[in-house]
C-alpha cells in the first residue's frame, strides 16, 4: 500500500511540475549583459556636483535587459531590452550632509538633460522613503552596492 501511495505521489508531482524553466539561465545572461552596460556607461561618465556631493553619471541610451515570460504558464523566458534610457550614478565625493534622492536625480538631469526618476526598487518598502531621504546611510549599509540608477524621460 505504501509503495502505491509513493508511486501516486511521484506521478502527481511529475505531472504538476511541468517543463523545466530556463529562467535562471536567462536571468544570468541578463545580469551579465547589464554588468557590461554599466561598465560601458561608467567609462563614458561625466562628473557633476550637486550640493556638496560629487557624482559620476553615465547614460545607457537603450536601457537594461529584463527577463520576460513568453506565456502565462511562465515556463519559457527570453531577454528583452527595456526601451528606456537609464542613468548610472556613482558617488565619488560625499558632502558633509550626505545626499538625497533629489540630489541623485539632479545629477542625472545635469548630465543627460532629461527628466530623471529615481529607481527605488526595494527601498519603496521602507517607511518614510521620499525625495529627501538620505541615501548615504543606505549605501553604507548595503553589501555589493553597485551605485544608483534613474530612469530618464527625454
Amino acid at each position: 500500500m505504501r509503495s502505491i501511495l509513493a508511486l501516486c505521489g511521484i506521478v502527481v508531482l511529475t505531472a504538476c511540475g511541468g517543463a523545466a524553466s530556463n529562467k535562471s539561465s536567462v536571468d544570468r545572461e541578463a545580469r551579465s549583459l547589464n554588468t557590461e552596460l554599466r561598465k560601458e556607461a561608467r567609462q563614458q561618465a561625466k562628473e557633476v556636483q550637486v550640493g556638496g556631493t560629487r557624482f559620476r553619471v553615465g547614460v545607457i541610451d537603450d536601457g537594461f535587459y529584463s527577463t520576460v515570460a513568453t506565456s502565462a504558464a511562465a515556463s519559457n523566458f527570453v531577454l528583452k531590452r527595456r526601451n528606456e534610457a537609464t542613468a548610472v550614478i556613482d558617488v565619488i565625493g560625499q558632502g558633509p550632509n550626505g545626499y538625497t534622492v533629489a540630489d541623485v536625480e539632479a545629477a542625472a538631469r545635469q548630465v543627460s538633460g532629461c527628466k530623471a526618476s529615481f529607481n527605488a526598487g526595494v527601498l519603496t518598502l521602507l517607511g518614510g522613503f521620499e525625495p529627501s531621504t538620505d541615501l548615504s546611510t543606505i549605501a553604507a549599509k548595503a553589501s555589493k552596492f553597485n551605485g544608483w540608477s534613474t530612469s530618464l524621460a527625454c
